[in-house]
């Protein structure tokens, strides 16, 4: 009884904060949040780890912008259709020939070795391995402001955000993560740190998740691109009070 009660009471606070943010201007597609004031048919996303390519999809749909999308499963990346361009390798950080673990739940494949266990191994191919330098050139991006940067590539956001200089976050609106220590536990601690580190860059994070143990999906948008009213800005007081996660 006392179980059933607690997890009412979560989910009753998860959809608060789901209603907090949505005032505040920030929209859930497929499971990743994103700030959508300012987004127009100029703006820049960059889907790391696109699969299919549906959250890219459902954010042009609303925009008509410009998308570009990254999937080192080729048995995915030849089933994209309708984005500005793709590309079929890994984001990595630093270019070259790398081993790609395949699992049976093609969302969860990934280029940390046993990482693809929890859904079971089908296969490892070698693909290549690119880093966010050598990403931007061949998209030609390598000057432009990236409005959106989604990132869900099963534990190798944390070699990418490390990656990350000043100059590269300077250019970077947004970002929409899923983190992983929910599955590996071995990643928390840089997790947390890489965390850390974008906040310190200047930007504020937004979440609806509970804990690490959860799907650890993350917002992170620079502060200035946030244009807020007086209610909106009490809004997000109370946001930062009753948010789960805690840095």
């Amino acid at each position: 009884m006392i179980k059933k009660i607690q997890n009412r009471i979560l989910l009753f606070r998860i959809f608060i904060i789901k209603k907090l943010l949505l005032f505040l201007g920030f929209i859930d597609i497929r499971g990743h949040w994103i700030y959508a004031p300012g987004l127009n048919s100029d703006s820049v996303l960059i889907d790391l780890g696109a699969n299919l390519g549906e959250f890219s999809k459902s954010v042009n749909k609303l925009y008509d912008n410009k998308c570009y999308l990254i999937e080192p499963n080729f048995e995915l990346f030849k089933n994209i259709n309708d984005c500005a361009l793709k590309l079929n390798v890994a984001i990595t950080s630093k270019d070259g020939i790398v081993k790609f673990n395949m699992s049976k739940n093609h969302e969860a494949s990934s280029l940390i070795f046993n990482f693809e266990n929890k859904w079971g191994h089908e296969d490892a191919l070698m693909v290549e391995g690119i880093s966010w330098k050598t990403c931007l050139n061949r998209l030609n991006l390598i000057d432009s402001k990236i409005n959106i940067l989604k990132i869900d590539i099963e534990g190798g956001e944390l070699d990418l955000i490390e990656s990350f200089t000043d100059a590269d976050l300077k250019k970077i609106d947004q970002l929409t993560i899923e983190f992983h220590d929910w599955i590996n536990w071995e990643l928390h601690t840089r997790t947390i740190s890489a965390i850390k580190k974008l906040i310190s860059k200047g930007y504020l994070f937004f979440s609806s998740t509970p804990n690490h143990l959860w799907p650890l999906e993350i917002v992170f948008i620079k502060r200035e691109q946030m244009s807020l009213s007086i209610i909106q800005k009490i809004n997000l007081y109370l946001l930062s009070k009753i948010m789960f996660l805690k840095y």
